[in-house]
């Protein structure tokens, strides 16, 4: 991307970051949400600027904080309604709320090299098992992705983004990059949900359940009965994938505002009302 300067259209926004006048907080909120891109390309540059206080940064910051939060919003109301949904790029939205500097490029270069390691070995005419089991071996395996369960989980386990790179994560995000990546490489996945916890569901064509994976044990694959005890398969009610970024959104709430960041946990509830009500 092109070098692109701080003009001094954008400086005087900056210095009336602090005015309280309707009108020009208006204006002022306007001209941020129209250059929003820009800005935000700029952001590091400006936060290290000598000329700009470091009042006026801060107040840049949170204000750019805010209009992320309310454009990404509205971006995720617009993409549930879209037919075929795009789970990816919603998960990547609530990722975007709580993190600025989200990059779904970035993200998704990320996945895909991924799905590449974990294709490997599986061919066309393998059967689902032999394809899960290959998937699994992978994935439990050779990329290495460590599940966080201690107390002091940094902000960089909750969020996608973040995951792909460090491969840390809790474990919510890792079996739902399980889920994800599968579907990336066409796995007819479907969710089974109970008490508390979720098994992907390989369904056939005319979708009945074939087997379960058990997510807690490295992917150990279960027939309907052992996972559900049922023994009329076809009775197992399943979800679609995108059921697990509802459940996302609200751990996250719980996370945020067990821990104090009600702000952040005042968005996610927020973002839970747009994937439920869609």
């Amino acid at each position: 991307m092109p070098m692109i300067s701080v003009t001094p259209e954008l400086k005087a926004v900056i210095s009336l970051l602090e005015d309280t006048d309707p009108v020009v907080k208006e204006s002022v909120d306007t001209y941020i949400k129209e250059h929003f891109a820009e800005i935000e390309y700029l952001l590091p540059d400006i936060l290290d600027e000598w000329h700009f206080s470091r009042k006026e940064s801060a107040l840049l910051f949170d204000k750019m904080v805010a209009v992320n939060a309310e454009l990404t919003m509205a971006e995720l109301e617009k993409a549930v309604k879209e037919v075929p949904e795009d789970y990816i790029y919603e998960w990547f939205l609530l990722n975007k709320m709580i993190l600025i500097s989200a990059d779904f490029t970035v993200m998704s270069a990320s996945l895909i090299s991924m799905a590449n390691v974990l294709e490997q070995g599986i061919t066309a005419s393998d059967s689902p098992w032999k394809k899960a089991e290959v998937f699994n071996s992978a994935f439990f395996g050779k990329l290495g992705l460590v599940q966080l369960k201690s107390e002091n989980i940094p902000l960089s386990a909750l969020l996608p983004s973040e995951v792909t790179d460090t491969r840390e994560g809790i474990p919510l995000v890792i079996d739902m990059l399980y889920v994800f990546l599968a579907d990336m490489l066409g796995f007819p996945f479907r969710i089974y949900i109970q008490d508390g916890k979720f098994m992907p569901v390989w369904t056939s064509p005319d979708g009945y359940p074939l087997f379960f994976v058990d997510l807690d044990e490295e992917g150990r694959l279960l027939s309907p009965y052992d996972a559900t005890g049922e023994r009329e398969p076809g009775r197992v009610v399943t979800e679609d994938p995108s059921s697990l970024l509802a459940i996302y959104a609200a751990v996250l709430s719980d996370i945020f505002f067990a821990s104090g960041e009600n702000e952040k946990g005042r968005l996610m509830q927020m973002a839970h009302n747009v994937l439920t009500s869609a």
